[in-house]
């Protein structure tokens, strides 16, 4: 049996089969929220965000670097560096809204370089 499909369809159904992934993968994403640990930020790594310093000034930054040190047990250190598109890593220090296109969001204490450290405790789990 011969079976015969036009350009579009082909297209139409490669585009899918190609976008299905990325958006199954963007729906799986962990919501950014003061909880967030050093592996849900790992689903972001190499994403771009937009950073708001609630006065108006606005940048796009990409989530370059993911640095973790070591750490007491029952708790997580780790860094978030981020940079702009012209390569620059200097902000104001200061608290930041950090949204990606997703629509997750969270507030963020970015240091000088567009870093922003992580201290957490976790707690114990039965």
């Amino acid at each position: 049996m011969l079976i015969t499909m036009n350009k579009r369809s082909f297209m139409l159904g490669t585009a899918a089969t190609l976008a299905a992934p990325a958006a199954m993968a963007a729906s799986c994403r962990p919501a950014l929220d003061g909880r967030s640990g050093r592996l849900d930020w790992q689903a972001y790594l190499g994403e771009h965000f937009e950073l708001d310093d609630g006065q108006g000034a606005r940048a796009s930054v990409r989530l370059a670097r993911i640095s973790a040190a070591p750490a007491r047990r029952g708790c997580e250190q780790f860094s978030l560096v981020f940079e702009t598109p012209q390569g620059e890593r200097a902000v104001p220090t200061g608290l930041y809204r950090l949204e990606h296109a997703d629509g997750h969001a969270t507030a963020l204490y970015m240091s000088e370089g567009l870093r922003a450290d992580f201290n957490l405790l976790h707690s114990a789990r039965a």
